[in-house]
């Protein structure tokens, strides 16, 4: 059981990079009527080190289990292409851990860690001249997403991102 543990640990960066963007991609796809851009989420903390549990969208069907660990020292971000989604979800609900401390083991770091759980409207975040912004140039701009934990705290921002020029 041990070994199982260690293996499942250090595979965790891969795991979590395809979990998270089939979750992403996932809960994109519900939204066919707006236009394909791409998207690029980045996840920071400003406070101590987070762990995301689950990320949910458009109606709970769309739940995906994450365990993206975050701090300070490593914000993470993910970036889909033009094509890659179909449109935006309308809502994000995300649940996280946070007061995450050092440890030999993951059950040490996570013992006294606690539980928060937040819920994003994505279409009153997100201005319609964002999206139709990045859609009239979808090959050099992105819609980008910005998530930033204060522990118990989650704000979101949505900016035009220029990617390429």
């Amino acid at each position: 059981m041990k070994m199982i543990r260690e293996r499942l640990r250090k595979s965790r960066p891969l795991i979590v990079v395809l979990l998270f963007s089939a979750a992403i991609i996932f809960s994109m796809t519900s939204a066919s009527r707006e236009p394909s851009i791409g998207l690029t989420l980045e996840w920071e903390s400003i406070g101590s080190d987070v762990e995301i549990n689950y990320i949910r969208t458009e109606g709970g069907q769309n739940e995906r289990r994450v365990h993206t660990h975050i701090s300070k020292r490593s914000p993470k971000s993910y970036a889909l292409m033009p094509g890659d989604v179909d449109g935006i979800a309308k809502w994000m609900e995300i649940e996280w851990q946070y007061g995450i401390v050092d440890g030999k083991t993951y059950e040490e770091a996570h013992r006294f860690a606690k539980h928060a759980k937040a819920y994003i409207d994505l279409k009153a975040l997100i201005p319609p001249e964002y999206i139709e912004e990045v859609a009239r140039d979808r090959n050099r701009k992105q819609l980008k997403l910005t998530g930033t934990f204060n522990d118990n705290k989650l704000s979101v921002r949505a900016e035009v991102y220029q990617w390429r020029d």
